[in-house]
């Protein structure tokens, strides 16, 4: 017997219900509970939060110290930042006392929109009391700059020094200066004065009547001296043999073994090397031509090549090519033949 239509509408709605029943009594075995998903919900709200503040602590640091950066840049426009940032270094050479200024402008680095890097080689003669005195006024003016590297060495016969440094400033395109250098950027540096820095940097003892300047921090290393043997008393015994011819004495110390080629440059349109001598503490500024004589390494410089940063050096009518970083010693007495050119062939 077929069901009526009525019928069949009563069926479905029965059966709807008891799966709803059946829903509603398996409910809380077949997934999460509503009390469950709040307290995920709750625990996911607060992780949000958090993570929030933490991210808007970041920006917050991050626009103070942008702020700070253009606070204390060169002024925003490089063509008035670098004359008037080049007489500034200048007068806090000449403050210190230091003499035979000369400035070498550097090639600027730009990054379009954001900053221009001033750059430069900067060369004077003086104490190390000088250039502690400069350094202090350097550092506690407070710009945006920095140098990159410091290099000296005595001056033949005078207790004085040549310094070299790289000074390289940033002028920013949003800095708060336009036209001028920044003002009220000075900052405390952790010692009071630049006496106290002399102090550090100089290392002075009284002899007799008279102050005496030492080397200071840059004193060479001298290792201490040998602990004395104790002594210890023996019974005499009887003469021993002649003791055999003593032994060869070792070489002498060979700084050419110490010498590095540090740097492959261009001043004044010349081409030039440094070599540093670390044992000796000295760099030696060569053009092509000048001679050079460390340890057991006595010639010439020959061509400077600046592109493979290379340079030959003449020794007893043979010549060797040095590479940037290379020792001086092994460039001379390398056994391979890529190292060495014969002088006929330049």
């Amino acid at each position: 017997m077929t069901l009526q239509r009525r019928e069949k509408i009563l069926a479905l709605i029965v059966l709807a219900a008891l799966v709803l029943e059946v829903g509603f009594i398996l409910g809380p075995f077949s997934g999460p509970s509503t009390d469950e998903l709040r307290r995920d919900y709750e625990k996911l709200s607060t992780e949000v939060s958090q993570k929030e503040k933490k991210l808007q602590a970041i920006r917050q640091k991050i626009g103070q110290r942008l702020a700070d950066w253009n606070r204390r840049s060169l002024p925003a426009d490089s063509k008035i930042a670098r004359p008037q940032y080049e007489r500034w270094l200048v007068e806090c050479l000449g403050k210190a006392g230091l003499s035979g200024i000369r400035l070498e402008p550097g090639e600027p680095r730009t990054r379009p929109g954001i900053y221009t890097s001033i750059s430069m080689n900067v060369r004077s003669q003086g104490d190390l009391g000088q250039l502690a005195a400069f350094l202090y006024q350097f550092y506690s003016a407070g710009y945006l700059h920095k140098i990159r590297q410091l290099s000296f060495h005595r001056l033949e016969n005078s207790s004085q020094f040549e310094f070299i440094m790289s000074i390289e400033g940033l002028s920013l395109n949003k800095a708060d200066s336009r036209n001028k250098l920044p003002e009220e950027t000075v900052v405390r540096l952790p010692l009071s004065s630049a006496k106290e820095y002399q102090k550090a940097l100089v290392r002075r003892w009284m002899e007799s009547d008279r102050y005496v300047e030492g080397l200071g921090i840059f004193t060479p290393y001298a290792p201490p001296p040998p602990p004395p043997r104790p002594v210890v008393q023996q019974e005499r015994k009887p003469e021993p043999p002649p003791s055999p011819p003593p032994s060869p004495q070792p070489p002498p110390f060979d700084h050419a073994k110490y010498a590095f080629l540090t740097a492959v440059t261009e001043v004044a349109g010349k081409p030039q090397i440094w070599i540093h001598a670390r044992t000796k503490g000295e760099t030696y500024f060569l053009h092509q031509g000048d001679s050079i004589h460390i340890g057991s390494i006595q010639g010439t410089v020959g061509p400077i090549d600046l592109d493979s940063r290379t340079v030959q050096i003449l020794v007893n009518g043979r010549s060797y090519l040095l590479r940037h970083g290379q020792c001086l010693y092994e460039a001379v007495h390398s056994t391979t033949s890529a190292n060495t050119v014969s002088a006929a062939g330049g």
